[in-house]
């Protein structure tokens, strides 16, 4: 039975997190549905007990906490397959765009595939014909096997796809071969090529053209989510914890389009020992509040820094920050004078923190107007020989 959850706990784009959920599997896909009843598509990254991490296909912004629902279809991204897709267009999520009828399936199939069992696979005979001939001498192409095209700025590539495409055969008498087409990232004038050329040469009579422009919402996030992940390894180097380099790069991104000097030193620790959900809340927190408070300070710094000290896991972040907080105590005020959802996040902060056996501490320099955050993380020898 599919439930709607209004349980967002936390985002931090392109993740959410969605609390007191049951039965939701790894890879599954889900819905959320905006107050506005406009509904996006998402897919569930990790579970974490009754927490479950999902990446969201479209953006964020709009995303109310309290009122947008998640419902977890109890599938992973599937698609609609029939032979009547032959001679068909379609978008990434295999939808039609070529102004004919939705698909009659005849089955649906998880995108993923199955485990493929190398013993039991056939042994690769059949030859496909190109009529390229370094492909054709040094590339030979077989029966079901993918040709990716990587090509930069000038290069015909599209040229040289459409003539593979059309040109393809498998040698023998009366062959049934068909060519699925896959082109993501595209100019209009590109795709608008591609399909012409195809219907002008007959060929697209045996062809299934998936095809996504650039500016489309779901292969503009997923080219830009590529392009994050390699920024996220190149820029920061690879933490061995894949949630800290997305927070990291997320947060690069962010920095650098606010004007802010972004620094951080993981060295010694990654927080490997966090379960995913909860390091999104803690570091999602602290480094929201940092942006806020030095994109409006003359200084408009942040360092973060993680390391192991001892026994201890010391998570650091220094901002520059122009006046005092608001406090009672220890206890942090937001300047805000409004009922909506905003805050220093404070309580979450040290709720996670202590769940890990963490202390919490802040301070706050006047002289280098400058805001403090500390945790420590008391660890034993048995949890830092495993994190």
């Amino acid at each position: 039975m599919i439930k709607d959850y209004k349980t967002i706990r936390q985002i931090a784009n392109p993740l959410m997190i969605v609390e007191q959920v049951e039965g939701v599997t790894y890879d599954e896909l889900c819905e959320i549905e905006l107050p506005n009843g406009e509904t996006r598509r998402g897919k569930v990254l990790e579970v974490e007990g009754d927490k479950a991490v999902v990446q969201l296909f479209d953006s964020a912004q709009g995303i109310n906490l309290a009122q947008t629902k998640v419902r977890f279809l109890g599938h992973p991204l599937e698609l609609a397959v029939s032979e009547d897709m032959l001679g068909r267009v379609f978008n990434g999520m295999g939808q039609p765009i070529d102004g004919g009828p939705e698909l009659l399936a005849d089955a649906h199939r998880d995108i993923n595939g199955m485990p493929m069992n190398p013993a039991a696979r056939a042994y690769p005979a059949e030859f496909i014909q190109t009529g390229i001939s370094t492909i054709d001498g040094l590339n030979t192409l077989v029966r079901s096997q993918k040709l990716p095209i990587f090509s930069g700025s000038g290069l015909p590539h599209a040229q040289l796809a459409a003539q593979i495409a059309r040109q393809a055969k498998v040698l023998g008498d009366n062959e049934n071969f068909a060519v699925v087409f896959a082109a993501i990232g595209i100019t209009f004038e590109e795709s608008e090529y591609f399909i012409e050329d195809f219907k002008r040469t007959g060929a697209i009579d045996r062809t299934v053209v998936f095809s996504n422009l650039a500016n489309d919402p779901a292969v503009s996030e997923y080219i830009d989510n590529i392009y994050d992940d390699i920024k996220c390894h190149s820029m920061f180097g690879n933490t061995k914890n894949k949630f800290l380099d997305l927070l990291l790069n997320k947060y690069e991104s962010v920095c650098l389009s606010a004007g802010i000097s972004f620094e951080y030193n993981i060295s010694t620790a990654n927080l490997s020992f966090m379960d995913a959900p909860d390091l999104i809340t803690l570091l999602s927190n602290i480094l929201d509040n940092a942006v806020e408070a030095a994109g409006a300070s003359e200084g408009k710094k942040i360092e973060l820094s993680i390391s192991r000290v001892n026994a201890f896991d010391m998570l650091t972040c220094v901002n520059s920050c122009d006046s005092k907080p608001q406090s009672v105590g220890k206890k942090l005020r937001t300047s805000k004078n409004s009922d909506g959802f905003h805050g220093l996040g404070t309580k979450s902060i040290r709720t996670v923190a202590a769940k890990y056996k963490g202390e919490f501490d802040w301070s706050y320099s006047e002289f280098d107007r400058k805001f403090t955050v500390k945790i420590a993380f008391s660890r034993t020898d048995k949890e830092s020989a495993n994190g």
